[in-house]
């Protein structure tokens, strides 16, 4: 048919037309072919043009197509199948197909010897060496009897030797004659494998043998027999093996010799340390025992050869040696003990001594700031002499002597009593500007503190209006103690800045006290020329003062005034013109109600007076600075009056404070 489709493709060749060459197969008149697959190979050769896996020179697969175009189908890439017919998975030789599959009833492999028994085939098992059946189909069998015993070969144990097969009677001939794997079993004697040559064998290895073979003895009872040591007849001794092979070693062992092992002493207060007279001799440390014997208390586990020795009256070290007496003693235990030179209880912290007991001429005390002197430590009296007496750090700084000295000078009288608490009146150190000078102080009158600024006698011009004493920072040196009448400027009159003022008229008992706005010195409120002015009311000392006998209760000119826009001075009275300190005089004609009455007592300006005194007064009847008339007059201490201005009596003496 291919070569009839051939023919006719040549004979269309030959006739030129215009039909497609793609429809036709066949090359037009320009010579192309036609390949409708696409193969390289042109319609007339191809053998199936439609398929691009057929042509000439294509591989032949098995696939039922001549796929070379050789017109011969799967030739050389067929498979040769064998027959199966017992299905044990091989073949007969004889029955042989050649496919691209495994045909149904066929095997791959062949060689069946038997392909109507499956239990013959070249893969079977042979493993009954009685059997004489080729189940394997190799040619051969298991099966032999070359000695004609009646037993295969396979089943007994020397196939050469008739008297030798399963049932024998065994002999002693180093032969196994029964063939049951063992020889001269039953017939033989036991020896044991004896190594060490001890004479005692070790049972883990034995021989059965006719006779004792070299090396063996008929014991078994070596526990180890690499050690000719170690057998039945041996000691047991220390040393971790069990010697004489009775399963216990060394101390579980009562047959030990102990003079093997070691002496152990008990450590009762477990601080690794034993007591040489409590010992047990054993192979093993017994639970409470040590191999040492220095303890010497064995009932204190704080007392050891490495304890520390410490001040407790115990040799802790056991070295023989207790507290002070140990070299090793840790004296941090023990305490500080100073030097006490000067024997007054009191020592020196710059020479300490650390010890369990105390040194000779020495203390735990570590106060004293001048061991060289007995009277100079904590317990002593700090005065006034340059050293620090009770060695508070501080040199003559103790209340207990502020005062005493100029070099414990207090600020002022006030301040040395506030620090001392309770004293006696009289002449204390004082240093209100820095300078210290002595003062007279008054400490018990009004809540005490006062120190003294001047005295007037009432007999002289000394504090007269017109003295300079007023103005002066000249003072008196000598200090009146007790307190006296005679006139005295006291430096504190000038360096002293107060503002509380006490006047006292003959002593401290008449006293008038007034407090002004701050604090300032009498020289400051008498002297400032800037602020204050001295003011006289024309009497020129006090001399002439009359008797004490009959002075009004108008107190109201004044010796030394402050001039005042505001009419108040030292809160006396805040009504009235001007107040001060100094001389002061009786008016004749009164005050305010006197004044009103009689006009002519300002026609001169200043009213006459004619009694003076050392006060404080008020001037309530003088308007020419603008201030209302009233207001009241007071007198320090016990109002005296006057009699006329030609009375030769004195009105003294007036002490003056300041506090």
């Amino acid at each position: 048919m291919r070569r009839v489709v051939w023919l006719v493709a040549l004979a269309v060749a030959g006739c030129k037309d215009d039909t497609d060459v793609a429809e036709t197969g066949v090359g037009d008149d320009t010579g192309v072919l036609v390949d409708e697959d696409g193969d390289g190979v042109g319609a007339a050769e191809d053998c199936d043009d439609g398929d691009a896996s057929v042509h000439p020179g294509a591989e032949e697969v098995c696939d039922g197509v001549d796929n070379n175009c050789d017109d011969v189908v799967d030739e050389g890439v067929t498979t040769t199948w064998y027959g199966d017919g017992d299905a044990d998975g091989y073949g007969a030789d004889d029955q042989t197909l050649e496919a691209c599959a495994q045909p149904e009833g066929y095997a791959a492999a062949g060689g069946d010897c038997d392909d109507s028994d499956p239990a013959w085939h070249p893969g079977a098992v042979e493993d009954d060496c009685t059997d004489p059946n080729d189940y394997n189909c190799d040619g051969s069998v298991g099966y032999a009897d070359a000695d004609g015993d009646g037993f295969a070969a396979c089943a007994e144990c020397d196939d050469a030797d008739a008297a030798i097969h399963p049932g024998a009677t065994e002999v002693c001939d180093e032969v196994d004659n029964n063939c049951d794997g063992s020889i001269d079993e039953g017939v033989t004697g036991t020896y044991y494998q004896d190594s060490d040559g001890d004479g005692h064998g070790d049972p883990a290895f034995s021989t059965e043998a006719c006779a004792q073979p070299t090396g063996y003895v008929a014991t078994a009872t070596d526990c180890d027999d690499g050690d000719g040591a170690v057998n039945p007849d041996a000691v047991e001794v220390c040393n971790g093996i069990d010697d004489d092979c009775d399963t216990l070693v060394d101390d579980e062992d009562s047959s030990v010799d102990t003079s093997t092992g070691a002496a152990w002493y008990a450590d009762s207060d477990a601080d690794g340390y034993g007591d040489s007279d409590s010992v047990t001799w054993s192979c093993t440390q017994p639970s409470g025992a040590v191999s040492d014997a220095t303890d010497c208390d064995d009932g204190d586990a704080a007392v050891n050869p490495a304890a520390t020795e410490v001040c407790n009256g115990i040799d802790d070290d056991c070295d023989g040696a207790t507290d002070d007496a140990d070299s090793d003693l840790d004296t941090s235990t023990g305490s500080a003990w100073y030097a006490d030179s000067d024997a007054d209880t009191y020592g020196d912290a710059s020479s300490v001594t650390w010890a369990c007991t105390q040194p000779s001429g020495t203390v735990s005390d570590a106060t004293d700031c001048d061991d060289g002197d007995a009277t100079v430590n904590p317990a002593g009296s700090e005065s006034c002499d340059g050293v620090d007496n009770d060695c508070d750090g501080t040199v003559d700084n103790d209340s207990a002597v502020l005062g005493d000295a100029a070099t414990c000078a207090g600020l002022d009288c006030d301040d040395v009593l506030t620090a001392r608490g309770s004293l006696s009146d009289g002449v204390y150190w004082i240093s209100p500007d820095g300078t210290p000078f002595e003062a007279y102080c008054d400490m018990t009158t009004d809540g005490g503190g006062w120190t003294l600024l001047l005295t007037a006698d009432g007999s002289s011009s000394y504090w007269g209006n017109n003295s300079a004493n007023w103005s002066s920072t000249s003072y008196d040196t000598t200090v009146p103690d007790p307190l006296d009448s005679d006139d005295f400027h006291s430096r504190a009159y000038s360096e002293l800045d107060t503002d509380e003022i006490r006047i006292c008229y003959t002593d401290t008992s008449a006293c008038y006290t007034f407090t002004h706005n701050y604090a300032m010195s009498l020289y400051d409120f008498f002297a400032t020329g800037t602020t204050y002015t001295l003011y006289s009311s024309g009497s020129t000392n006090l001399s002439d003062a009359g008797s004490a006998s009959d002075m009004t209760d108008y107190i109201s000119d004044l010796g030394f005034t402050v001039h005042s826009t505001t009419c108040q001075w030292l809160g006396i009275n805040n009504t009235v013109a001007l107040s001060a300190i100094g001389l002061m005089g009786d008016w004749n004609c009164g005050c305010q109600a006197y004044f009103n009455a009689n006009p002519s007592c300002a026609t001169s300006g200043y009213p006459y007076h004619d009694d003076l005194a050392l006060g404080v007064g008020l001037q309530s009847c003088y308007d020419s600075n603008g201030c209302s008339y009233g207001g009241s007059g007071n007198l320090a201490g016990q109002s005296r009056g006057l009699n006329g201005s030609d009375n030769s009596g004195v009105f003294g003496p007036w002490h003056v404070f300041g506090r």
